[in-house]
């Protein structure tokens, strides 16, 4: 950290730090901020995602991300025996936060990720913000960009944290590359590694995915390869897997593209990249009816499900703290195996910084996203909050929307249009519009707090945080743990009606 950071924070009294600043901080700005804490005489304060953001990170697959959470664990401790650590308990976005300290007074400073949920919020509080900002920037080093006063105070948080489509995006044509992708085709990496392509393992609308012998560390772990179908890799594509070959982003269960792959030539044309893989079935297929699921999987009861979600959104979450964002929110994307193990697939469409994820569906689309063309077009993390809340309903409801109802409109997009929740609040009995099948039941069996989560989102049109969802589902599969709710025999407690 080259400015006195120590002397700019005697300016104020109360330190409000999100997990996303020092994730993303390199680590000799880290390392300076973590030492500076505790010798200070700051108040830190924490959102309530802080706990489980810092559970996430510990079962990273990256060694230094793991590190990073012991020290952060240590430092709480340490912050706790002086009497200068607050946690915002039950408070898990940034929204409550920014509104409440943000914009209250001037003795408070917010520290974060120029691209997180913390980010946004500030930029929604506009120029009542009084709260001071030190922001890690794209390099991992710290800035001050909302000094002075006056209307012009948050010029420079703007620009550093509006976030804009990147305009090269936007280049049309396809990065050309002749190439046979067949068993025993060699292809290279960034650093001329060879791969030998194996068995092809299966091809979609973008390209094929093959078996390979990349083994880097002689540890058995498989490794897969997809390639692109000649003209599938535009200037969007080959920008985003760039980024993404050079993030640190390690996770049980996430796909993520981690080498680049080649034309095996001198100049080397860009061909797709190299993941690990994976096996298991797709939830589209899975998550169909509750004889599909019972049939699929024998053992499982409503906590296998509400724990499967809670594996997922671990996995968004992970991802949410890099400033990535799923985008391509569907069932097909997250492969389960046959423990009930989740993995996230088809992760290179996502949205990375300023570069878009050109794919949506209308059924994970909020309702001011509708007929949005998303290749020019950000997604936000309020969004993607939304999204998720769909595919969470989706997995414990056995697929069905959230929105589907008796008497609904002709398409999904008209009925998320409509905005018409069919399951009642509580003390309501008027299950009329719930699709039969044994909806009606699910709904009833559900904690009470999972049910307010949900109206509130699809009624009342709040967005709750990813970690606000995972609090809950957690709280769901204790009471189902403790018994304190029926499970049955099996997924369903009523077949025939509401």
């Amino acid at each position: 950290m080259t400015p006195d950071w120590q002397t700019y924070l005697k300016n104020y009294d109360r330190i409000v730090l999100d997990f996303s600043a020092p994730l993303n901080m390199c680590s000799s700005e880290r390392d300076e901020l973590l030492c500076l804490l505790p010798a200070g005489s700051w108040q830190v304060a924490v959102p309530g995602s802080f706990e489980i953001d810092l559970e996430i990170t510990a079962a990273a697959d990256d060694v230094d991300q793991r590190s990073l959470a012991v020290r952060l664990q240590q430092l709480e401790e340490q912050l706790r025996e002086q009497q200068r650590f607050f946690l915002f308990k039950g408070v898990y976005g940034a929204r409550e936060i920014v509104r409440k300290l943000g914009t209250g007074s001037d003795r408070v400073c917010f520290v974060f990720h120029y691209i997180s949920e913390f980010a946004e919020e500030v930029l929604l509080a506009g120029e009542d913000l009084r709260a001071g900002l030190l922001v890690v920037g794209p390099d991992g080093r710290l800035t001050a960009p909302a000094a002075g006063d006056g209307p012009d105070r948050m010029a420079g948080y703007r620009q550093l944290c509006a976030l804009e489509v990147n305009r090269q995006t936007f280049v049309r044509g396809a990065v050309l590359a002749d190439f046979d992708a067949r068993e025993g085709a060699a292809v290279i990496t960034g650093d001329r590694s060879r791969i030998i392509l194996g068995r092809m393992l299966g091809q979609g609308g973008e390209g094929r995915v093959f078996l390979c012998d990349y083994d880097p560390d002689g540890t058995g772990v498989q490794y897969v390869v997809k390639i692109y179908h000649r003209g599938m890799l535009n200037m969007l594509r080959l920008m985003k897997l760039k980024r993404m070959e050079e993030m640190q982003v390690s996770y049980p269960g996430i796909c993520w593209p981690q080498r680049m792959v080649y034309t095996d030539t001198p100049k080397g044309r860009p061909l797709g990249y190299l993941m690990k893989g994976v096996s298991g079935r797709d939830l589209a297929s899975v998550c169909v009816s509750p004889d599909k699921v019972q049939r699929l999987y024998p053992n499982w009861r409503r906590r296998d499900l509400v724990r499967l979600c809670i594996y997922i959104l671990e996995r968004f979450q992970y991802l949410h703290l890099f400033g990535i964002l799923i985008g391509d929110m569907r069932l097909k994307n997250v492969v389960v195996d046959e423990a009930g193990r989740p993995s996230l697939m088809d992760i290179d469409s996502a949205q990375v910084a300023d570069i878009p994820c050109p794919v949506g569906y209308a059924d994970y689309t909020p309702p001011e996203m509708q007929e949005v063309e998303f290749s020019r077009q950000l997604r936000s993390y309020d969004s993607e909050s939304w999204a998720v809340a769909v595919l969470v309903f989706k997995i414990l409801f056995f697929g069905l929307h959230p929105f589907q109802r008796v008497g609904g409109g002709e398409t999904i997009e008209q009925d998320i249009r409509d905005g018409i929740f069919p399951y009642p609040e509580e003390g309501d009995q008027d299950y009329s519009l719930v699709p039969w099948g044994g909806y009606a039941q699910i709904w009833r069996y559900m904690p009470l707090p999972m049910r307010r989560l949900f109206r509130s989102i699809f009624v009342q049109g709040r967005r709750a945080s990813l970690t606000e969802m995972l609090g809950m589902l957690r709280m769901y599969a204790k009471v189902l743990e403790k018994g304190l709710i029926p499970e049955g025999d099996r997924l369903f407690w009523d077949t025939e009606g509401p």
